[in-house]
């Protein structure tokens, strides 16, 4: 009998538990006979915990009662009982159910934010491996994967080793959702174009400050710092540069970026109270005239304020990184992953019925599986118009009062995350004001040039894990801490060198020696 430890995140502190087992957990043994198609002849349950989203959360005590879950249920013959954590505590209930021993079936978590990342979690027995079931049990995925070679690389350990029911963003469309915006009306009134440099961004602010009485010209959600930096070609992230990990803190880039926000600052170019701008005050510097430029999504954000200015003198939407003639390397820009890691689904070691739960998660790669989980229910939430699928006011102007946020979540997945392909199709209807279709034109202008920068989804080994996490909680406490100080410029940009002594002494070298290596594996998968 082996003995295995796994650090449980609990609240703020971390607990070493030791618990024993016997081997992989292999409790496959075919308990549901011969598939013989959907929807299946069974009266068996499987538990299934997933955090459940605001949205949702606002309308209907549990996933179980939603339309989607009802129609899932009928389609597959598979009963589900879904199991939701309080908002908040989504890490510490998983990390009690872990030290229990006592997981549901199905858990949905983006399992590179667990201690250890998945190689641990398949190791020490909380998650299955999937590989040896994969054929049978789910059959849907695994000939997209071997269709998608690209996205097989992603959703897989080093070792080759599947642990989950990925959530899979098909196209560059759904890749960035969040970016840039301006009051292109003001620009128009004042006669100026579209920025094209971050000088003309500059100009184009102080106009606004100036003649539009915009206060916090610039302004943004504290948690949108990283954002703001993009536009001026930095990142507090990690990124590529042929071939070698870098760090963004590190970069000249960064110097820059932080040196003209503190000039925006000083000037009152920059909302002055940006490390603690909530989404409400936000919306409130947005609505009343107080920013002209902002970062948010073409979808919550966006559509709210065009829909609250309705009737108004109120044009906003996306607008293209500008040049960054300053810059000393290739200036940044975040794409989010294809496989973001995020809405996932694995399956317990201590599941009485893997094959069950594989059976109903792979459904989602099915044709079938792939329209419910974008569009929901034919003749309800969409009907076929001209060859697509259309939503219907079900959606669009629901008759019960719903939002269209809360209408899609009680419907289908596609605007949230879950085990399935998303489909851009559906992306087109959500943002189906023509503000919110150019921004993501613009937004995508520079997709190419930049997408090689990205870090893709690697996967640590337990230990690189353990040492990763333990230098990076002080490295980007430091950093973010050195970042906002430049910015409001209680701290010197010339003691910028001295700021990166400092993350070498916390050894950030270290951490990108880590991410480097990783990041070979995977290219090498």
């Amino acid at each position: 009998m082996n003995m295995k430890k796994f650090a449980v995140i609990a609240a703020a502190a971390a607990v070493s538990l030791a618990l024993s087992g016997c081997g992989e957990k292999d409790t496959a043994k075919n308990s549901i006979g011969e598939f013989k198609g959907y929807p299946m002849d069974t009266d068996e349950t499987l538990t299934y915990w997933a955090p459940m989203g605001g949205d949702l959360a606002t309308i209907y005590p549990n996933t179980g009662e939603t339309p989607f879950a009802k129609e899932l249920e009928k389609r597959t013959g598979i009963h589900v009982e879904y199991i939701h954590p309080a908002a908040g505590q989504e890490e510490q209930s998983l990390s009690l159910l872990v030290a229990s021993d006592e997981l549901p079936d199905i858990v949905h978590y983006n399992w590179y934010n667990y201690q250890g990342g998945p190689q641990k979690s398949i190791d020490n027995e909380i998650i299955l491996r999937l590989n040896d079931r994969m054929e049978e049990h789910a059959p849907n995925l695994t000939k997209y994967l071997s269709e998608n070679p690209d996205f097989d690389k992603m959703v897989k350990t080093d070792k080759g080793d599947y642990y989950v029911f990925p959530f899979i963003r098909s196209d560059a469309r759904l890749l960035k959702s969040t970016g840039p915006m301006m009051r292109v009306d003001w620009l128009k009134e004042l006669g100026l174009e579209e920025p094209k440099t971050v000088d003309d961004l500059e100009n184009a602010l102080r106009e606004f400050k100036n003649k539009k009485g915009a206060d916090a010209a610039f302004s943004f959600k504290n948690y949108h710092t990283d954002f703001a930096l993009q536009v001026l070609g930095a990142t507090t992230s990690f990124y590529v540069d042929n071939g070698k990990v870098q760090y963004g803190p590190l970069e000249q880039n960064y110097k820059h970026a932080c040196e003209r926000l503190h000039r925006w600052f000083k000037e009152g170019l920059l909302d002055p109270n940006f490390v603690s701008v909530d989404a409400k005050i936000l919306d409130a510097n947005v609505l009343n005239g107080r920013t002209g430029l902002t970062i948010a999504s073409g979808g919550g954000d966006l559509g709210r304020w065009v829909e609250s200015k309705k009737g108004e003198k109120f044009e906003m939407q996306g607008i293209a990184n500008p040049e960054v003639t300053d810059a000393v390397e290739t200036p940044y820009n975040y794409y989010v992953s294809n496989y973001p890691g995020g809405g996932s689904c694995a399956i317990s070691a201590t599941s009485s019925n893997p094959e069950l739960a594989m059976r109903l998660l792979d459904y989602g790669y099915s044709d079938e599986g792939y329209m419910l989980y974008n569009f929901g229910i034919e003749g309800v939430s969409y009907t076929m118009e001209n060859g697509k699928p259309t939503y219907t006011d079900v959606i669009f102007n629901n008759p019960d009062g719903l939002t269209m946020t809360q209408a899609m979540s009680s419907y289908f997945r596609s605007s949230t995350e879950g085990p399935f392909v998303q489909s851009k199709d559906y992306l087109d209807q959500y943002y189906f004001r023509p503000q919110q279709q150019a921004s993501l034109d613009n937004w995508l202008k520079q997709y190419d040039d930049v997408k090689d920068m990205q870090y893709p989804p690697i996967t640590l080994t337990a230990e690189e894990a353990d040492e990763y996490a333990s230098i990076m909680t002080e490295v980007e406490k430091y950093a973010n801490e050195a970042r906002n100080a430049f910015i409001q410029g209680t701290r010197d940009i010339s003691e910028f060198d001295e700021v990166c002594k400092v993350l070498k002494e916390l050894k950030i070298e270290r951490a990108i020696e880590i991410k480097q290596a990783a990041l070979d594996r995977y290219l090498a998968r």
